[in-house]
């Protein structure tokens, strides 16, 4: 069960749709229960069967219980993945009666709401799950201490089958700075640009590539042309995938200076900086997140406090100055988090055969 499921983007999406196929391809019978989105359904053929569904819990409930009754006595895994699934399968355990193994994905943002209410309603849903999965130790360390025993972290992983490195980045002028998700406050372009001012005065001309949902483009291009740097951004907005690996393989360093919000919503993770590693893309990412578990620091990037702009730029100045070998280190990293990999560490957390 995941709230977002491709063609939808979202780093949920991305999870639950390498995770189903991890397991399908390890001979696990699988079926994802999503939400309809406006992005319409996914029609390519996997090993693995997709139910796109209404949105609203009720109807929701009814297909996932009809469903989970026709197993009869059959063992049954249902996985989690998202704040909105999270609660339906607490609602959902009220009418089943058999004895199922109940496992929670915990991103990060989907278990910390800032209201009272939604905070009494996860914690709630949390107490019913058997394991709880969380996709790093930070996002594990917001899981309330009383739920601390049933928790595993396994990180988050990457498609290698389509990440993957044929053509590596040739250090060059201008040196090409990307990141890629949505455009928000959550996401930390800003923080990027707040530091191009010093990266240009030291390295000369940037341009400063933006991939996502174009949520918050005209307040960026605001911030830049204030501070004069607004000619080296270009925001792409929303792009093919197979349009992002060319803007990757063209890029030379990957910036994820992520921040956490007053409404809550953390970066558990940071999917985009391994797919960046595969192609060859050092990274540069915020501390005080789960950004932390997805570069190691000074040899695949630098972690930086996202909002000190001279701190920023030192990173910047020192992965460019040892291109190469932050280069090298970089598609040796992103090695130890292929979906392959990954996938054998959920069949062990799940105890399937």
């Amino acid at each position: 069960m995941s709230s977002e499921f491709p063609p939808a983007p979202g780093g949920i999406g991305n999870h639950a749709f390498n995770l189903a196929k991890g397991l399908a391809y390890s001979g696990s019978t699988v079926e994802v229960f999503t939400f309809i989105s406006k992005y319409g359904v996914n029609l390519d053929g996997h090993k693995f069967l997709v139910n796109y569904v209404r949105s609203g819990f009720l109807h929701f409930l009814l297909v996932l219980l009809r469903k989970v009754r026709k197993f009869g006595d059959r063992p049954l895994v249902i996985i989690v993945s998202g704040r909105r699934m999270l609660i339906s399968a607490y609602l959902l355990s009220f009418f089943i009666s058999k004895r199922i193994l109940l496992v929670g994905i915990i991103h990060g943002t989907d278990i910390n709401p800032s209201g009272i209410l939604m905070k009494m309603m996860v914690n709630l849903s949390l107490a019913k799950f058997n394991k709880l999965i969380s996709v790093s130790r930070f996002t594990a360390g917001l899981i309330p201490l009383k739920f601390q025993d049933k928790v595993w972290v396994i990180n988050n992983g990457f498609d290698d089958s389509f990440f993957f490195c044929d053509r590596l980045s040739v250090k060059s002028i201008p040196l090409k700075i990307i990141t890629t998700g949505s455009v928000t406050d959550r996401k930390g372009q800003r923080n990027v640009i707040a530091a191009l001012p010093e990266i240009v005065k030291r390295l000369g001309p940037v341009q400063y590539h933006i991939v996502g949902i174009p949520v918050k483009a005209k307040e960026l291009l605001m911030y830049a042309d204030e501070l004069g740097v607004k000619s080296s951004i270009t925001i792409h907005g929303a792009v093919s995938a197979e349009a992002l690996r060319v803007l990757l393989s063209e890029s030379h360093i990957f910036a994820m200076l992520s921040n956490s919000t007053i409404t809550g919503s953390v970066e558990g993770f940071g999917i985009a900086i391994l797919e960046a590693n595969a192609m060859g893309l050092p990274a540069i990412g915020s501390i005080g997140c789960g950004i932390e578990d997805a570069i190691a620091n000074d040899y695949s990037g630098i972690l930086v406090d996202p909002l000190d702009s001279i701190e920023v730029a030192d990173a910047i100045e020192k992965i460019w100055r040892n291109f190469n070998v932050f280069q090298k280190n970089s598609l040796d990293h992103a090695k130890k988090f292929s979906w392959s990999k990954i996938s054998e560490q959920y069949l062990q957390a799940l105890a399937i055969p």
